[in-house]
């Protein structure tokens, strides 16, 4: 989020993510006068089904969103889907509906925030208002689950170019999300999506979403056997290249990181969230490590540096 001033209220641009049914006439009664309203100059507005959205993983973007505005009068599996990703990642949701529409009970063990509407300007109206509140509420659970640990993985993915190693890097762009980092240089890296998701299965997705790539090996891969001692447990052991935490400001992530290797194939930057994907000599990372570490983003700084202590050991 990035604070503007404004001679009435702050403003804070923001990534804001609409959802509804397709029962709701969303082009002529959401789409038209949002996009027409100062909400499309002052955010990064985000509606699902225009023409442009199409090849994007509706999941990937609701994520990387500072809030979810969610037409519920008309219910939908679909929308129903949407919310729960949001709730999932702990991004704030808004739901709005028209005067006299019912609205399910449901809603309100995910958001404590409601708006009424009566017509299209009204509801534009009370967004802009609502969006210069010192605060969007989130639901209780969320609140709690911002202020845990981040569970994350991150693969430093090697090739040999000639006989000479390079890394694939990548240009961390989150400017609305994370302003702090956006523009530094970064591995594949990401956080676990789902309860009891498996690292290695998050580390090959991760890369996947990220750079388009196929996760092919795992360099030092240690692993236990699987145990369920209860019959309907489950639980492994798993030896990581290294570790690294955020102690201070950014988000509590702490994480596993792996060096690996990939299939053969062109990378692709995952646009909601990298740019400027890139295969770079060790040589001119470690130059920056060394000379430039501001240019690397934070979380993964001493995860580089254990990598280049080792390699001045070999």
């Amino acid at each position: 989020m990035v604070a503007c001033n404004n001679e009435k209220s702050q403003i804070i641009f923001m990534k804001i993510y609409f959802c509804h049914s397709r029962e709701f006439d969303y082009k002529n009664d959401l789409y038209k006068p949002v996009r027409e309203s100062a909400l499309n100059k002052q955010h990064e507005v985000i509606f699902p089904h225009e023409d442009d959205f199409s090849t994007i993983n509706t999941k990937d973007v609701i994520k990387t969103c500072d809030v979810i505005f969610a037409e519920v009068s008309f219910p939908a599996t679909g929308l129903g889907i949407e919310l729960g990703w949001a709730d999932i990642y702990s991004v704030p949701i808004v739901c709005f509906h028209k005067t006299g529409a019912k609205v399910s009970g449901s809603l309100k063990f995910i958001t404590n925030n409601f708006i009424e509407y009566s017509d299209s300007n009204d509801l534009v109206n009370k967004i802009e208002s609502f969006l210069t509140t010192p605060d969007i509420q989130a639901s209780p659970a969320q609140k709690k689950s911002r202020e845990m640990a981040i569970p994350f993985v991150g693969g430093i993915i090697e090739r040999n170019n000639n006989g000479e190693t390079e890394i694939l890097m990548q240009t961390r762009w989150k400017p609305n999300r994370d302003p702090v980092y956006s523009g530094t240089l970064e591995f594949p890296a990401g956080v676990l999506d789902e309860p009891y998701e498996n690292v290695y299965d998050a580390l090959k997705r991760e890369i996947k979403e990220e750079c388009g790539l196929t996760l092919k090996k795992i360099h030092g891969d240690s692993q236990t056997k699987r145990y369920t001692p209860k019959g309907n447990d489950e639980s492994f052991g798993f030896r990581p290249y290294c570790c690294v935490q955020q102690l201070k400001n950014g988000k509590p992530w702490i994480g596993f990181i792996f060096i690996c290797e990939v299939e053969s194939g062109e990378a692709k930057a995952q646009a909601s969230e990298v740019k400027d994907v890139q295969w770079m000599k060790v040589s001119e990372i470690k130059r920056i490590f060394e000379s430039e570490p501001e240019k690397l983003f934070t979380l993964e700084i001493s995860a580089w540096e254990f990598y280049f202590k080792e390699l001045t050991t070999k």
